[in-house]
């Protein structure tokens, strides 16, 4: 996990529990949202 963290970071990495924990966050979110049907999510314009 060190080293991903020194090429994401450009090796000035974050605290390596912290990093995990968000990508946990991130994980448990995306998991969430796959449990709406694509017909029914709303999508913001971003052109």
């Amino acid at each position: 996990m060190f080293y991903l963290m020194e090429d994401i970071f450009f090796g000035d990495p974050v605290n390596e529990e912290e990093f995990k924990q968000i990508l946990n966050k991130l994980l448990s979110n995306i998991a969430e949202i796959r449990k709406t049907p694509m017909e029914q999510r709303e999508f913001e314009d971003w052109g």
